[in-house]
């Protein structure tokens, strides 16, 4: 095996123990990383050639064509010109003479023969049943090469297919610079042995059987040839030879005429592409009319990541979005990694109640009235929530890959299109220091496509490094691809006498104003919308007042949202 000092794929690393970790097997070319790092890297020779953006190209030169002789052995059987047998099958085949005959087509003991030339010299002899009853082999050790590659027109398309009849029906077609594999699909020997000529041809239609087999002989072919000069074959019928003997000479000429090259894998046409109209994107409007004419609502497809210090009401603020969510028809699925589900329950079916529906009654132990929603406004709310509204079970796995596939099934099942993961640095990622780091970033990565293949909106909550100071989103925690991926990036604050000079003479005198005649200084809170990827907004805020017993945020200026009535109650 070789043994590499560094991985190319995870790349070089100071430390000893995750040096000379990656091991290719000399023979196959199959390879593997076993970093500690759990790199995992594996694949095959072609692998390893397209991670380094090169093609596999065989060179040989005449002392590497000797040793490749002493491989094989030559075939020293005896065949004879095709007697009337092997041409009424022939013929039964819709192959006529004047084809075969110009043609490596012999005979022995009533079998068709194929022999194989290559530079001149006979290499191999494969031999076929002249009956319905198919069956082929070969002479022992002969050279496995394209039959008739000597007779090909290196600056014409050449044809390559899967047997020697199909290779004859496109002659008789009328197309003549066609080859044919030797062994079938899965020995594909005969590349190296015909590099030399392969790599001179600008251009192949590969025509591969219509099956299952002759579909992956097709992928390895152009893996191997190269993308850019393979056009590929679509027909209905399982060869060439059939397609012919079913729907005549036309039909073969019009199935090239139509071989096309595969599509560049991983790209979109942009012509294809249905331009987008901001207001024909779906949207679950916010609780907050600000934030509504700043990002348009949550846009189906995208991600919103909330960040700010503990204790500042983010978590607290979300459980309103999911209920305006629900309001407006829409599934709701949350992973949170802090609170159990009958204390979430607890703090969002207070908000679902509102002020005028909650009853106060004596803590036994705090000896204070506590706000409390009442029995059968809590049914009511039960009813209304109804699959509207799914909590992931902790116990279950907490494992980020794990957290999707169960909100993708909330999809397929129940329709839910709002997500929420509070918060984003709870699953099990693995790893520690930058490995763990860049687990999240990609759990980020997975949650963006997940949201952009379901057109479903995604909620996600990351706190920020610091404790002091306004929190900007370069103090979310984690790596700086977290706010870079999010669409739409919202702190919230808690202004207090500490701070009210971070957020500018507007919350500044706001703050001024409501504490005038006050003995204690009333904190507020402010929703700052930092990053607007579609509209292109930048820090608008809003400042937000909050309702300690029904736990809701509304704002300043529209103050009738503080009673808000939801579908429950209608």
């Amino acid at each position: 095996e070789v043994i590499a000092r560094n991985c190319p794929f995870c790349g070089p690393n100071q430390k000893k123990d995750n040096q000379y970790k990656f091991y290719m097997n000399k023979s196959t070319g199959a390879y593997l990383c076993y970093r500690k790092n759990q790199c995992g890297a594996t694949g095959s020779f072609y692998n390893l050639l397209e991670h380094f953006g090169k093609e596999d190209e065989f060179e040989f030169d005449d002392e590497q064509e000797v040793n490749y002789q002493k491989e094989y052995k030559k075939p020293e059987s005896e065949t004879t010109e095709p007697t009337s047998k092997v041409e009424e099958y022939l013929d039964l085949r819709c192959i006529s003479k004047d084809t075969w005959q110009g043609h490596d087509v012999k005979e022995k003991d009533g079998n068709i023969a194929f022999e194989y030339y290559q530079n001149g010299e006979k290499v191999l002899i494969k031999y076929r049943t002249a009956s319905k009853e198919k069956r082929y082999w070969q002479d022992g050790g002969g050279k496995p090469v394209l039959w008739e590659i000597d007779k090909i027109d290196k600056g014409k398309p050449v044809v390559i297919c899967e047997g020697e009849l199909d290779k004859l029906a496109i002659h008789e077609a009328g197309y003549d610079n066609v080859v044919s594999v030797p062994f079938g699909t899965n020995n594909l020997k005969w590349i190296k042995h015909c590099w030399n000529a392969l790599k001179k041809v600008d251009e192949f239609i590969i025509w591969a059987d219509n099956d299952e087999a002759g579909m992956k002989m097709k992928n390895e072919i152009i893996n191997r040839l190269g993308k850019h000069r393979c056009k590929v074959v679509k027909s209905e019928l399982k060869d060439a030879n059939l397609l012919m003997y079913k729907k005549g000479k036309q039909a073969i000429y019009k199935a090239l005429d139509n071989a096309e090259f595969e599509p560049v894998d991983n790209v979109i046409r942009m012509a294809d592409v249905k331009s987008l109209k901001l207001n024909d994107i779906e949207a679950c409007q916010s609780c907050i009319p600000a934030v509504n004419r700043v990002l348009g609502g949550f846009l189906m497809g995208y991600i919103t990541v909330w960040t700010g210090k503990n204790s500042s009401g983010k978590s607290t603020y979300l459980n309103q979005e999911i209920l305006e969510a629900i309001d407006q028809g829409y599934g709701v699925g949350i992973y949170s990694g802090e609170l159990e589900p009958d204390l979430l329950k607890n703090w969002i079916s207070h908000q679902a109640a509102g002020p005028k529906n909650l009853e106060y009654t004596m803590h036994d132990i705090k000896n204070e009235e506590m706000a409390e929603v009442p029995d059968n406004i809590s049914e009511k709310i039960d009813r209304w929530y109804g699959d509207k509204f799914f909590y992931y079970d902790l116990n279950s796995s907490t494992n980020p890959d794990k957290i999707l596939e169960t909100f993708e099934g909330l999809y397929k099942q129940y329709g839910t299109r709002v997500f929420v993961i509070d918060n984003i640095m709870t699953p099990e990622y693995g790893g520690s220091g930058s490995e763990y780091m860049h687990r999240q970033s990609r759990f980020i990565t997975k949650i963006k496509q997940f949201a952009s293949r379901l057109k479903v909106h995604v909620h996600i909550v990351a706190h920020p490094r610091k404790s002091k100071g306004k929190v900007t989103k370069e103090d979310v925690a984690g790596l700086y691809e977290i706010t870079n991926k999010t669409d739409n990036l919202i702190a919230f604050h808690r202004v207090n006498q500490e701070n009210i000079e971070m957020f500018g003479d507007e919350i500044k005198n706001r703050y001024i104003d409501i504490n005038k005649t006050s003995d204690k200084n009333k904190d507020f809170n402010v929703l700052e919308i930092q990053k607007s990827r579609i509209y292109g907004w930048q820090y608008v805020k809003a400042a937000l007042k909050f309702e300690p017993d029904s736990k809701r945020f509304y704002p300043f200026d529209v103050p009738r949202l503080k009673n808000k009535k939801y579908g429950w109650e209608e």
